[in-house]
């Protein structure tokens, strides 16, 4: 986080984790992956690291659903931040 609390995603650390795991679809280390998001495995907003052991793909039904079980919603409740 920055001095006023924000978030600090890095494009770097997204990007050598595409190097490390290609588009499960594709292939690719670069560019679109249909259907698939790059996921914080434990949310940045309850103290994860924005690294690439913390990073992993899920498909995008998963990723961003609206219900209440949702995997970020569900996350935030079972992952607390002192």
């Amino acid at each position: 986080r920055n001095t006023a609390g924000q978030i600090i995603r890095s494009s770097a650390v997204r990007d050598a984790f595409m190097r490390v795991h290609p588009c499960p679809i594709t292939g690719k280390i670069n560019g679109a992956c249909p259907g698939w998001q790059v996921d914080h495995i434990i949310p940045l907003a309850s103290c994860g690291c924005d690294s690439v052991d913390n990073m992993q793909w899920l498909p995008v039904e998963i990723k961003t659903c609206a219900g209440v079980a949702c995997k970020d919603r569900w996350e935030r409740r079972v992952y607390t931040c002192p």
